[in-house]
């Protein structure tokens, strides 16, 4: 049997099989497929191929469905629209489709801040899909945290995940037994509200150089918002780069720079920064694990490294998925029947070989 985790983060979901060392495509040839849908009427479209189906702004594009993940209708104007968990199943097959193996099972790492309710939900969008789900696991405890695979105690560890709506901040510890002790969520923060600061500052920085605003041209915008993925890889590497953009009448040139967008996001950085910070002095952690949408928001980790003068790593992409292949099932307790089984705590490196989390 082999095992394949899916990382269930709305920003892209990923996923990883035991004996494969990259990330599986889960979205055409994508190693991770946007929780976003196109809805008209009964018809679904999820993943990479809803996004360009509406404009930014448009009413039928969703992608709260996995944050909300609930039996309520997803879009109240339509009697006859689908509801919250019809679309993540929607979403979910298209993933699960191009990925499972007859000999595969499935373990899900899922976000912390899911209830039981929502716990429930996810595993009969399973039993509908037949996936051989054998277990859910929340995020921060799939993660096996860096250099403690040399049987030590990882100590105090804080997790910072950001998804499309949030920005989670977990607390796990403990020796022989790693446990997610707390799990709050920091106020405004999120991807699409970084993304929203960094489109209107590229925006800004058309103007000054073309007079042309992107933002207020539903293709442009589109481009631009399709390339911020790839910007932001780049700009990491390379701290400034030229972004083309094409409208009906011309071709658009500027320079964007990391710190463009380190300036753009710094309110809402600040706001982690702080939630962080009351973390770290309460708690005293190690080390701070960032996800790696958290890790690539620019000025984030460097401002949470002098904001806390704690150990600050990043995570690669597909990190809980990937590390979930390697401490499945022998890190967890398999006492319970997988249908009802929901892990918050696994046994550590540090714990003896065999012991497993009860």
């Amino acid at each position: 049997m082999n095992v394949l985790a899916i990382e269930l983060n709305d920003a892209g979901i990923r996923a990883a099989r035991s004996g494969d060392d990259a990330l599986l495509s889960v979205d055409g040839e994508h190693a991770a497929s946007p929780g976003v849908a196109w809805i008209e009427g009964r018809s679904v479209v999820t993943g990479r191929a809803a996004a360009p189906r509406a404009g930014l702004h448009s009413l039928d594009l969703h992608d709260r469905f996995w944050d909300r993940l609930d039996t309520e209708s997803i879009d109240a104007r339509h009697a006859r629209s689908p509801n919250r968990a019809e679309v993540a199943c929607a979403h979910l097959a298209l993933v699960a489709e191009s990925i499972v193996e007859p000999d595969d099972e499935v373990v899900i790492a899922v976000p912390p801040f899911y209830e039981p309710e929502q716990l429930g939900i996810l595993a009969g969008i399973a039993r509908e899909l037949r996936l051989p789900l054998r277990g859910l696991v929340a995020s921060p405890i799939a993660i096996d945290e860096p250099d403690s695979a040399g049987g030590g105690d990882p100590g105090v560890v804080l997790v910072v995940e950001l998804s499309l709506h949030r920005c989670t901040l977990s607390i796990v510890e403990g020796a022989e037994e790693r446990v997610l002790r707390t799990t709050r969520t920091c106020p405004d923060a999120s991807l699409l509200a970084f993304r929203r600061q960094w489109m209107k500052a590229i925006g800004g920085e058309f103007v000054r150089a073309t007079r042309f605003d992107p933002v207020h041209d539903a293709t442009t915008e589109q481009q631009l918002h399709d390339r911020l993925p790839v910007l932001l890889e780049t700009l990491a590497r390379e701290g400034s780069t030229t972004l083309v953009l094409e409208s009906a009448s011309r071709t658009h040139t500027a320079t964007v720079t990391d710190q463009l967008l380190t300036n753009a996001g710094h309110g809402l950085a600040f706001g982690v920064c702080r939630d962080v910070g009351a973390l770290v002095e309460a708690q005293t952690p190690t080390r701070i694990l960032l996800n790696h949408e958290a890790a690539r928001v620019p000025g984030l980790p460097h401002a949470l490294q002098r904001q806390t003068a704690t150990t600050v790593q990043a995570l690669p992409a597909g990190a809980a998925a990937r590390d979930l292949v390697r401490l499945w099932p022998d890190r967890f307790d398999q006492s319970v029947a997988p249908s009802l089984a929901f892990h918050e705590r696994r046994a550590s490196a540090a714990a003896a070989p065999g012991e497993v989390s009860r």
